[in-house]
């Protein structure tokens, strides 16, 4: 008899241990059920795909100064007296693409809310087929509108930018190509630059990632089968509170940055604007040195140097 009670009691202990384990194995399956298997046999979560603000992010998070900046951890400073326009674009209806421009203005929309503190709801933010001729000159006026006196303007567009045939340059929105970009004066960029220098801010920055040499990335014509030949003006700032830095000179490549997904001027103004936050002269400094010596290795014909102009 004692031996039954026994074995009955030694039964139910291995029922309980059974009924433990396949609650801490359902746990574990719940844990996991996403999961992908190593050759090992080790679990590991799988993690959903990232959305283009998680890859600006983590792009920044790459991007910090090193350990010695005293501003590490510090947290931003939120500065409501600061407004942008960020517009980037890839795709074109027209035109050949230009690779990374959108992630470019992802990353620097990014940018401008965690380095340089501008709040989200002041950044406007165009992309792709979204950014029509209509909604650019929209989103210019309604910036210029924003600014009150002793605010600042932030202005950065990735894309393609086309001379025009009267010696002017252009941005050229994704509805449009480059052969009716004169019909479009106000995306003029001395118009664009008059426009936002017209406005109540104290300070106003532009940063152009645009190749105004009439070729894309491959150095293919943007104006079809044609090879214009194009007289260039003199661009004077008559504005005291404007600032522009451009990817390089009107007869240069805006060359893309394979290695990281993004245009190289933006990706070197970007890593500048994380080390010398907005003293124009050495971030311009930095990204001149850094743009240059990046475009020689990918080739002598790629060599890119970025231009800085700023009133007298």
């Amino acid at each position: 008899m004692k031996g039954d009670i026994m074995m009955k009691s030694v039964f139910y202990l291995c029922v309980v241990l059974v009924i433990v384990t396949m609650a801490g194995c359902t746990t574990n399956r719940v844990e996991y059920a996403l999961a992908s298997t190593t050759e090992a046999g080790v679990f590991y979560p799988v993690k959903k795909p990232n959305s283009s603000a998680e890859v600006a992010v983590q792009i920044q998070e790459k991007l910090k100064p090193s350990t010695d900046d005293q501003n590490i951890g510090q947290k931003v400073a939120i500065d409501y007296t600061k407004y942008a326009l960020v517009i980037g674009i890839q795709d074109y209806k027209q035109q050949a693409s230009v690779n990374y421009a959108d992630n470019s203005a992802r990353l620097f929309a990014s940018t401008l809310k965690n380095v340089l503190g501008v709040p989200e709801e002041h950044i406007l933010f165009l992309e792709n087929e979204n950014a029509t001729s209509g909604q650019i000159k929209t989103n210019i006026m309604t910036l210029k509108e924003l600014a009150d006196s002793g605010d600042s303007l932030y202005f950065f567009f990735a894309g393609h930018g086309v001379p025009g045939r009267d010696g002017n340059t252009y941005l050229l929105p994704s509805d449009m190509g480059a052969d009716s970009i004169h019909l479009e004066p106000q995306l003029n960029l001395d118009q664009v630059y008059s426009t936002l220098s017209s406005s109540n801010a104290k300070r106003v920055y532009a940063f152009v990632d645009s190749c105004f040499s009439g070729k894309n990335d491959e150095g293919q014509l943007v104006y079809r089968g044609v090879a214009p030949i194009f007289k260039k003006k003199d661009r004077q700032f008559s504005s005291k509170k404007l600032s522009v830095m451009t990817a390089g000179s009107s007869t240069e490549f805006a060359n893309q940055y394979e290695k990281e997904k993004q245009r190289l001027f933006s990706y070197f103004l970007v890593k500048g604007l994380t080390k010398q936050k907005d003293n124009i002269s050495e971030l311009y400094s930095y990204v001149r040195r850094n743009v240059k010596r990046e475009s020689l290795r990918i080739g002598l014909g790629y060599k890119q140097v970025p231009t800085l102009q700023m009133a007298n």
